[in-house]
């Protein structure tokens, strides 16, 4: 069966004098338009059916109005049918129709008998009249298409109409006996099917009587209900071009597939072994059938680095196994015999990885002991200040305490010094131990100097203090007793001018009486009223004669205007007489007071002198914590209970510990370090691995 092309389907073309009818999802080679186009200018009657009207514009564009065109049947193949009413007629079918698409894609196609000719014509028009949707009388124009001017078509048959192929399968199928491309579900294992190398039908298909070539091979299906030639991509729900063979076109297919069944390049086996396979053996697997794979006598292979995932791994594991995944049978690789070559590598500590933070836990260590030794050496010199800046005036007291002080002082700056001299993190955790309750004791030892000092400072304040206190008591105590004695003395000089300040007082109150009586006129001397008294010389010589108190009397007899009118000379008198006897009580009063007082002075200040004591009493206050501050101690808290030595241990010297990802890796750079890294590994919680660069270099 031959491959048309394009040049062939111009040629056939071209031999039309009557009639032309081409079906076909798309016309659109150009060559072949105008080939149509040509013979329908000599009054050829051409009818056009083809697919979707976008898909096919150019060709109406061009032949419409010169062919009768019907568009809307989707369809598999194609038919050309020429002068099919003549005996000169010719029908050609094509199983694709990429040959009316494009000038350089062939397909199968087969040359019609005459009865298959009629046939195929009264498909085409059923097809035309009924299935299509749109038709172009006059160029560019659609219209509704019309039916056929006859009513309706009757056909041969109906295989090759739209959705009507898989049912006339049926019987085929069911006793089929031979297949290409596709068996299109048929039952049974024991029909032979052909397949192209390019079929995507082999995976599930393959089996015993299932065989590849690597030619091109039309769709046939041979059983003895009927042959059949298909399109090459059959579609139930559209139009196929297909044949059912005659009898003289079935012999020849099935000669010419009996022998491409025979002279298929690949024949399906079960199985085989490699060993059976001849060198240079070409195989396809069925669920891989793209694949080719060649089998060689020997391959040399060279793998790619195998990287361990544990130092006991790269240590234990030999190649062969280490490669195991990669050296497993391959169809890539198929060969009698095949030499690996591999290069094992141990496991590496990630380029990025950084030193651990034990590290920095240790050197944190090491500085916060080298910083509490500088604590207790400060704390030293912080006392010596402080005992060396004592008051002379204090010293005496202490002297005693500052001389027991300097051996003392002497042992702990030794101590000192050999504490600052050791490293932590050299030393064994027997030693960590030993050495912490060395400087627990040491800075104990140093916190009692202080405390020491410090009482001892404070005893010598107190005891300046008393004595200061104690004499300034008996001062105060003989001060307030001279002030009594003084003030005694005052008062009883007082009480004893008083009967003499009195008649002073009465002497200068007659005095200023007389006077004021001598100055009375006879108006006053008449308004005035006394007893047994008329004349005004008997008047005046009463007035003159009276005490204090009678002319009190004599004034609390008189109203007060006829006084304040006529005798208020004598007012001056009277008051100056009251104001000189309340000045003599006034001053004994006075006196009294301050006596009272400094009596009460001088009882209080002997009182403070007996409670100050006869001798001094030393009273403890409670010991300053700034010197536990200096050394981060509050209380009775030990440095046990404050220094905290890394809850690790560093590894082995030589090896490194690096973090990455929160992931541990104890880095080893010689195999002698690998009995103790298993230690440190295991208590570190580490991957044992290798430096890269190191390993390398």
């Amino acid at each position: 069966m031959p491959q048309v092309n394009n040049g062939l389907l111009k040629r056939v073309v071209s031999t039309a004098r009557l009639t032309l009818l081409i079906a076909c999802e798309q016309l659109k080679d150009e060559s072949l338009i105008q080939a149509v186009k040509k013979q329908a200018e000599k009054g050829v009657r051409i009818y056009l059916l083809l697919g979707d009207k976008d898909a096919n514009k150019v060709a109406i564009d061009t032949l419409s109005g010169r062919c009768l065109i019907r568009t809307g049947v989707s369809q598999q193949g194609a038919l050309v049918l020429v002068d099919h009413t003549t005996t000169q007629a010719e029908g050609l079918l094509l199983m694709s129709g990429q040959p009316l698409v494009s000038a350089d894609q062939p397909s199968w196609g087969i040359q019609l008998e005459r009865q298959q000719i009629d046939d195929s014509f009264r498909s085409f028009c059923k097809l035309f009249w009924e299935n299509s949707n749109e038709e172009y009388l006059q160029q560019n124009q659609q219209q509704s298409r019309v039916q056929h001017p006859d009513g309706a078509v009757v056909t041969n048959h109906s295989h090759q109409l739209c959705g009507t192929l898989n049912d006339c399968l049926g019987d085929t199928l069911e006793h089929l006996q031979a297949a290409t491309h596709s068996g299109f579900g048929a039952s049974g294992d024991s029909w032979r099917l052909l397949l192209g190398t390019q079929s995507s039908e082999i995976s599930k298909q393959a089996r015993t009587g299932v065989v590849l070539s690597d030619n091109l091979i039309p769709s046939l299906l041979l059983s003895n209900e009927g042959n059949w030639l298909l399109p090459d991509q059959t579609d139930f729900s559209a139009a196929n071009w297909c044949l059912k063979l005659s009898t003289q076109q079935s012999h020849k297919l099935e000669q010419a597939y009996d022998q491409a069944f025979e002279e298929a390049a690949w024949q399906y086996q079960a199985k085989t072994a490699i060993g059976e396979c001849d060198y240079q053996q070409r195989l396809r697997f069925a669920d891989q059938p793209g694949l080719e794979c060649v089998v060689e006598d020997v391959r040399e292979i060279e793998l790619e680095d195998i990287s361990t995932q544990s130092i006991d791994s790269f240590l234990s594991d030999d190649a062969k196994q280490l490669a195991f995944g990669v050296t497993a049978w391959q169809r890539s690789q198929l060969a009698h015999f095949i030499d690996y070559d591999v290069v094992v590598h141990p496991p590496y500590c990630p380029e990025s990885a950084k030193a651990d933070a034990l590290y920095q836990d240790w050197e944190n260590a090491e500085k916060d002991w080298q910083q509490r030794l500088e604590l207790l050496n400060i704390a030293q010199s912080k006392i010596d200040q402080q005992q060396a800046s004592i008051a002379d005036k204090l010293r005496g007291f202490i002297n005693g305490f500052l001389l027991g002080q300097e051996q003392s002082v002497k042992s702990l700056k030794q101590e000192i010094d050999t504490l600052k001299n050791w490293s932590v993190t050299t030393a064994t955790p027997a030693e960590r131990e030993q050495h912490r309750q060395r400087l627990e004791s040491l800075q104990g030892q140093i916190r009692k100097r202080g405390a020491d000092t410090e009482q001892a400072l404070d005893k010598a304040k107190q005891n300046e203090f008393w004595e200061q206190r104690h004499s300034s008591l008996q001062k105060e105590v003989g001060e307030k007793s001279d002030l009594t004695r003084e003030r005694t003395s005052d008062l009883e000089k007082l009480q004893s001018e008083s009967p003499e300040r009195r008649a002073n007082v009465d002497q200068k109150f007659f005095e200023n009486w007389v006077s004021a009586a001598e100055k009375l006129t006879d108006e006053q001397l008449d308004s005035v009223q006394l007893d047994d008294c008329e004349s005004r010389d008997d008047k005046r010589k009463v007035i003159h004669k009276m005490t204090a108190d009678k002319a009190n009397s004599w004034k609390s007899s008189v109203k007060d205007k006829i006084w304040r009118k006529h005798y208020s000379a004598f007012d001056r008198c009277l008051a100056d007489h009251e104001q000189g006897l309340k000045k003599i009580e006034r001053d004994i009063e006075e006196a009294q007071k301050a006596l009272d007082k400094s009596k009460a002075e001088q009882e209080q200040a002997e009182k403070a002198l007996n409670e100050h004591g006869p001798s001094f009493v030393y009273q403890p206050k409670q010991t300053s914590d700034a010197l536990a501050k200096q050394l981060r101690l509050t209380g009775n808290k030990s440095v046990e209970s404050q220094f905290e030595w890394p809850s690790k241990e560093l590894p082995a010297k030589g090896t490194e510990l690096r973090t990455h990802q929160q992931d541990r890796y104890l880095v080893i750079f010689d195999e002698d370090q690998i009995d103790r890294a298993i230690q440190d590994a295991e208590r570190l919680s580490a991957k044992i691995v290798c430096d890269k660069e190191s390993a390398n270099g």
